[in-house]
């Protein structure tokens, strides 16, 4: 499993009960003058797996990685509903793109989408 670079327009938190969850952790590095584009830097990885957990501000950027058939079991704690982040951005890595992340990643309510215009 692989989810591409993203923001929370929150706090999160990220704890592993079982398996590992390979999350690499990005830097803007474009002036942010287009709003439908990024350049981002790979800054580091880091591994969350039991007794190393991760956390993030509303603007840091990461994207996460499970491999194997093993799989994971971690709980993501966000400081606000999924269903209240519409504004979160997704980042393609290779087209620059950026797109609202809820919407093509995320099955969030009509209603959510609604609120947020």
């Amino acid at each position: 499993m692989n989810v591409p670079p993203h923001n929370h327009m929150t706090w999160a938190v990220i704890a592993a009960q079982d398996g590992e969850e390979l999350n690499r952790i990005y830097s803007r590095v474009d002036d942010g003058a287009d709003a439908e584009r990024a350049q981002l830097a790979l800054d580091r990885e880091f591994t969350v797996k039991p007794g190393a957990g991760i956390q993030f501000l509303p603007h840091d950027i990461h994207s996460i990685h499970v491999q194997g058939e093993r799989g994971a079991r971690h709980f993501h704690l966000y400081g606000k509903p999924l269903d209240q982040l519409g504004e979160r951005l997704g980042f393609n890595l290779h087209s620059g793109e950026v797109m609202r992340f809820n919407a093509k990643h995320l099955p969030v309510p009509q209603r959510a989408v609604d609120e947020l215009g």
